[in-house]
């Protein structure tokens, strides 16, 4: 087997692999007498007929063997071959390989790019107090009481906080928005629709929102609504429109006072009490957020500091898996097609960005993994499978199943675990500053 290596990019290389007369008739060989151990041919035992016979009655089928065992000593050969850093083995492409003749196998290969690591152990990372603070007590307990809060029918017009039924009709001059967004009705038209008057976080028209401020139960008005020229919903952007409103209910939004039954139905016993299990809740909370804020941290050291040529094609396959996820996801969320085609652009930017972070991220923490000697261990797999399957919501059991028929997922677990390993080893060594 000779192994020659062109250049064809940064990051890629063309591998040409020759096989001799004498190495496929070896390989050929060697099936002709297990194909001989086998076969059934009328008049000889196992292993008994000639090989001419043999090769005649079974050449497709050897020729198919043949070339999965060429192809895959080629594959073999280039990943052992000291010469290159293989990241990734992109295409592989052959002629149909003769039994009495040689072999010449392609293929295209990335390989890692040369980085230089930055001083990654004593990171400076900046954290958030953990403490509870009266502020954030005030607003646990507020939001406490808002779960348990009651909605009173009044008859008073409507003030900021409460709560408004009400119908609504969208039009832009003469056409109804229904007939220029049929499925966005959020934004069309409301038979009836509940809504926080005066809301800042509200999703709907924020005409609608602040116009009901004033009314009350069975009036009715006609709001403007500009929308802005970077709406969201690209067919009113910049546009103006004019909805007809009409209020049938308004409820006063009450809060539970904070008194021994509102104790009991949150499983202490006073006020005491109840700012002990606020404040654990608090606590626990900005520990979970410092523990996100450190990796977030790391990484953007890491990608800042860090700068390589990136494997092209590895980076378009990745990109191609984000826009995937990324429209599923839009479109469990109510995104329709057509909202999908109007972002193309913002969404195929997004993924390439993503996917050449990942990239760079994974390449960045392999080194380190390499030369801190940093390795997975049972428990560490162990680990990676209970959060895989937490996330899959399966069970631990179900997915080992899973993963012993199927290597390449029990690879990319090890890869995974091997990361997020190596990035805790980071974190470990960062100096801390707390705000």
């Amino acid at each position: 087997m000779n192994i020659a290596i062109e250049d064809s990019g940064k990051t890629s290389k063309t591998v040409t692999i020759d096989f001799s007369s004498e190495e496929i008739s070896k390989e050929c060989g060697k099936l002709l007498k297990e194909f001989s151990a086998h076969a059934k041919i009328p008049g000889f035992r196992p292993g008994k007929a000639p090989a001419n016979m043999i090769k005649s009655r079974y050449i497709k089928e050897i020729k198919e063997d043949l070339s999965r065992r060429v192809i895959s000593k080629a594959y073999d050969g280039v990943l052992a071959d000291e010469k290159m850093d293989i990241y990734s083995i992109m295409n592989i492409d052959s002629d149909s390989i003769d039994p009495d003749g040689v072999a010449k196998i392609i293929m295209e290969v990335e390989i890692y790019p040369e980085f230089t690591l930055p001083e990654y152990a004593g990171i400076n990372l900046e954290l958030a107090s953990t403490d509870a603070t009266a502020e954030d007590l005030t607003e646990a307990e507020t939001k406490l009481r808002e779960q348990r809060a009651s909605y009173d029918v009044v008859e008073r017009v409507a003030e900021k906080g409460d709560y408004v039924r009400c119908s609504y009709e969208g039009k832009i001059g003469d056409k109804l928005i229904s007939e220029i967004v049929p499925d966005r009705p959020i934004y069309s038209a409301q038979s009836s629709t509940w809504e926080e008057a005066g809301s800042e976080n509200s999703p709907g028209v924020r005409a609608i929102v602040d116009g009901i401020i004033g009314m009350k139960a069975d009036d009715k008005q006609d709001v403007t609504m500009e929308f802005p020229a970077d709406f969201e919903e690209a067919a009113l952007a910049g546009k103006k429109a004019i909805y007809s409103l009409e209020v049938s209910e308004v409820r006063e939004k009450k809060l539970p006072e904070v008194d021994e039954e509102f104790f009991k139905a949150n499983d202490v016993e006073n006020k005491e009490g109840l700012e002990e299990k606020l404040k654990k809740e608090i606590v626990s909370t900005k520990e979970n957020a410092n523990r996100s804020s450190k990796q977030e941290q790391v990484v953007k050291f890491l990608l800042d500091n860090v700068e390589m040529a990136l494997p092209e094609q590895s980076v378009e396959q990745k990109k191609q898996q984000f826009i995937v996820n990324m429209m599923s996801h839009s479109m469990q969320q109510g995104a329709t097609q057509e909202d999908m085609e109007a972002r193309k652009d913002e969404i195929n930017e997004e993924a390439l960005k993503a996917a050449s972070n990942k990239i760079k991220l994974d390449m960045i923490l392999e080194k380190v993994a390499k030369d801190e000697k940093i390795k997975v261990e049972k428990e560490d797999i162990s680990h990676a499978i209970m959060n895989e399957a937490i996330m899959a919501r399966t069970s631990p059991e179900k997915l080992i199943k899973e993963m012993r028929k199927d290597q390449q997922q029990m690879s990319r677990l090890r890869t995974t675990a091997l990361m997020q390993k190596t990035m805790e080893f980071i974190v470990n060594k960062a100096e801390i500053t707390t705000k």
